[in-house]
Formats: structure tokens, sequence, C-alpha cells
């Protein structure tokens, strides 16, 4: 295989620019014609400096940088959220979730910023625990977290809360810190047990919908567990994953070889499920997650060369788009391309990231565009909103160890 899951950034960049260069060297050596020969080397000039310029924007830091402002201004005041992200319901819940693991991240890739991450950080937690996110009177009783599944809301506090303690604590006292921690330790046995009991160890995201079993949001409570225990993940978590990840390849595969994504209707594997576990999963069974994301790429990935992206349902579906897939065009769908550039990332596959950020980019400058032709488009408004910034901001923020 030519290019592998863990092709570096420079020579990903080099498998994109290549082609280019190949007819830059032929019009310049071979092409008499000045304006055929200008045709040639000008267009295939400015995509090789556009790919140089992504690379370093990307292993500069510019781009995290960039996103970093954003975050900034939104979260600069608890209250300012809503009123600048626009998100309600799970979507806010998400973007907060994948925002605290960009900000754990960026603090990491720039120290200087770690005081101000922390910060943030705790006002984001400010934000999910108060009464416009919060479905529990209060978070800190813990007796009412058995009373209705809200586990979609828990796992990804959980992740917050799991971020808040790699970065420590930005308040002056020691009363926030404690707080949270004991929050973030009864949180994390809560969901060890929660998902221990479950059959198939999948626990419903939500109390209201007759308790339908999303594979991939049970990925992040595996995700979240695993982050409180990062050092020396407990025997019970380590064999809960083991278990989770034995349960999907015995009987919640599809015949495609993808997970299921809901297990009480054996729905179908989705192009944004798939994407979300290869980000999720590799914290806690890196082997099933490479797994996953090369057959994901085989099955949903539409490779355009310089830019790729992915499905949001297999070839012969006939499931229409929803609340959860975003606009689709041609197949291709606007959440499933975007997970992909967090699922890539973090499967260190920076070929197909920098395919989707080149579409990506070309997508935004279309829409643009467009939208002084048709204000209020709906992948105008699915590739500016706050979700896809979070998204983007988790993806570029992050850099792959191994």
């Amino acid at each position: 295989m030519l290019l592998s899951l863990t092709t570096g950034p420079v020579a990903a960049a080099f498998y994109l620019v290549a082609p280019a260069l190949a007819v830059l060297l032929a019009a310049w050596f071979f092409v008499r014609k000045p304006i055929l020969k200008a045709l040639l080397i000008i267009p295939a000039a400015g995509y090789g400096l556009w790919q140089v310029a992504n690379l370093v924007d990307d292993l500069g830091g510019y781009r995290a940088r960039r996103h970093y402002a954003q975050v900034q201004k939104a979260l600069r005041r608890p209250a300012e959220w809503d009123r600048i992200t626009q998100l309600s319901g799970e979507q806010a819940i998400i973007a907060a979730s994948l925002t605290a693991e960009g900000l754990a991240d960026y603090a990491a890739r720039f120290p200087a910023s770690r005081q101000e991450s922390r910060q943030l950080t705790e006002n984001l937690l400010l934000v999910l625990t108060g009464p416009g996110h919060c479905p529990f009177e209060n978070v800190f009783d813990t007796t009412a977290w058995a009373t209705r599944e809200h586990n979609l809301y828990l796992s990804h506090l959980n992740v917050v809360l799991g971020c808040y303690a790699r970065l420590g604590t930005a308040s002056p006292t020691a009363q926030p810190r404690l707080r949270y921690q004991q929050l973030h330790d009864q949180l994390t046995r809560y969901l060890i047990r929660r998902l221990s009991a479950a059959l198939g160890h999948n626990a419903p995201s939500y109390g209201d919908n007759g308790g339908m079993l999303w594979v991939a949001d049970n990925a992040v409570t595996l995700h979240s567990i695993y982050l409180h225990n990062t050092a020396t993940p407990p025997r019970a978590a380590t064999l809960l994953s083991e278990e989770w990840v034995r349960h999907l390849l015995r009987t919640a595969t599809h015949p495609s070889g993808l997970p299921l994504s809901e297990l009480c209707d054996q729905v179908e594997p989705r192009g944004c499920a798939n994407a979300w576990m290869a980000k999720y999963v590799r914290t806690y069974a890196p082997a099933y997650s490479r797994q996953l994301w090369e057959q994901h790429k085989q099955t949903m990935k539409r490779n355009f060369g310089m830019a790729a992206g992915f499905r949001e349902y297999l070839p012969q579906s006939t499931l229409q788009p929803d609340y959860d897939s975003g606009p689709i065009v041609f197949g291709l769908g606007a959440a499933a391309t975007g997970l992909a550039l967090c699922g890539a990332r973090y499967q260190g596959d920076y070929y197909t990231y920098y395919q989707i950020l080149n579409a990506v980019q070309l997508t935004e400058a279309a829409l643009r565009c467009l939208s002084l032709l048709a204000p209020g488009d709906e992948w105008a408004q699915a590739a500016d909103s706050w979700l896809a910034q979070a998204i983007q901001f988790n993806a570029a923020a992050h850099l792959t160890t191994d």
C-alpha cells in the first residue's frame, strides 16, 4: 500500500504536490508554445504553493491559532457562548466537548496558553452544568443520573472534565478544582457501571427515544472513561472496552465490514458515525480503530485526487438526509466529510486529512460566492456553523504522537 495510515504531514503534502510538479516540469521542458506553457505552469505552480502553504499553516500551528482566537471570543465569558455559537441541544453539547479537547491539545502544543486554556475550559464547564444545557436540576446530584438516560450529555461532560483535569485549574482557589475532580471521579465510576450493566455494553444516549442504542455515542462514553484513567486504566475499564469491541465484531457488524450505527433497529453504517468512532476508539482500542478507518475509507471515501469527500450512507442505501447527516450532495455528506477531518487526524492519516482540508477550503470559498446569490443555503449554514468550527479546531489542534 503506497500510502499507509501513518503517512506523515510532509510526505502527505508531497504526494499531493507531486502531480502538479510533474505537470510543471513537463510543461517547462517539453512545451514550446508560450501560451500553452503558461496555461499549464501557472495553475500547477499555484496549486503547489497552495499545498505548501497548507502544510506550513498546519505544522506551524497557524491554523490552530486562528481557531483558538475564535474560541477565546466565544468563551471569554460563559454567558457569551450561547449567543455567539447559536447552538442548542445535542449540537451545543458536542461542540463544547470538541472545543475542550481542542483546548487541551492546543495547550500541549503552545504551553504559554495553558493558563488561559484552563480558564476557558472552566467556562465551558459552567456552560454545560448550567440550566441552559444540563438536563438535570443539579448535575452534582449523583442520584439523579440513574433516573433518566441522558448518557450522551453525561459522556461529553465527562470528556470536558477529563480535559479540565489535563489542564489543571485556572481558579485562584482549590475549591472549583476539587469540586470538578469529585464530579469527574463520580461520573466516571457511574459510566463504567452503566456500560457494564448494559447489553453489549451499549447504553441509550437519551431518555426519551425508546432506548435506542447508538454505537458512536457509546464510543465517546468509553473515551471519556479513558481520559480519566489515562495513566493507569483500571482493569474493569480495560475489560469493558475489550468486551465492547468483541460485541461489535461478533453481533453488530454490517456485511460491509462496518459497525451498525444503531443496534435496536439494526440501522446501517453511517459515515458520520464511522468517522466519529475512528477518532474516539483510538484511545482505548487502537488496532480496531485502524481497521475501522481503513474499511471506512474503502467503502465511503470518494477520492478526487487533490480532494476527497465521504459518503453518509452506503452506495446502495435509500436513507435520506437527517439532523445528524447535514446536507448531502451526490451522496457526500457534510457531517461525514467534516468529522472525517478528526478521524483522519487522530489516525495519523495526513494524506486524507489534507485532501479533506482542500475540499473544505474549496467548498467554503464556493459557498461564500453562492451565498451572495442564494442567502440561507443549507450548505453555507453547515460550513459556517459553530459545530463545524469546533470540529476544525479539534482536528487542527491535535498532533498524532505515533
